[in-house]
């Protein structure tokens, strides 16, 4: 009796110990999301720069211009409505293709989903949403 105790403390204390780290750990991994409009696009850098509109303390909004590295695993999307049904899914529902970054340009919507590596924003995704052509 007396070793099941000492071995259920043993568990106990390092599931203490070690969940606090353990909890660190995947929250650092987990994907975070911006969104807001494509103010350059720098594919020879690897950056892509976008002003976000963050919570003001006033009726307007503050801007928040962020950078992002790209890197050659960096997907990109093109997300519009679509005319028909997207199987599945709704009339009118979105359908995201993939295109090329040299087609983003200034002025588009975005959102970049992110990873924190090293200190920076690595961008894994971007989908770029534009109106139904």
């Amino acid at each position: 009796m007396r070793y099941v105790s000492l071995v259920l403390a043993l568990v106990l204390a390092f599931a203490l110990a070690a969940g606090p780290a353990l909890v660190g750990a995947a929250a650092a991994s987990q994907e975070a999301r911006h969104s807001g409009r494509v103010v350059a696009v720098d594919l020879r850098a690897g950056v892509l720069t976008l002003e976000e509109a963050g919570a003001a303390a006033g009726p307007e909004p503050v801007r928040l211009t962020r950078r992002f590295v790209i890197e050659s695993g960096t997907s990109w999307e093109l997300v519009q409505r679509s005319a028909e049904p997207v199987p599945g899914d709704w009339p009118g529902g979105y359908r995201a293709t993939p295109i090329s970054p040299e087609t983003v340009k200034p002025g588009d919507f975005a959102t970049v989903a992110v990873e924190r590596r090293e200190g920076k924003l690595v961008a894994r995704r971007v989908s770029i949403v534009r109106p139904a052509e």
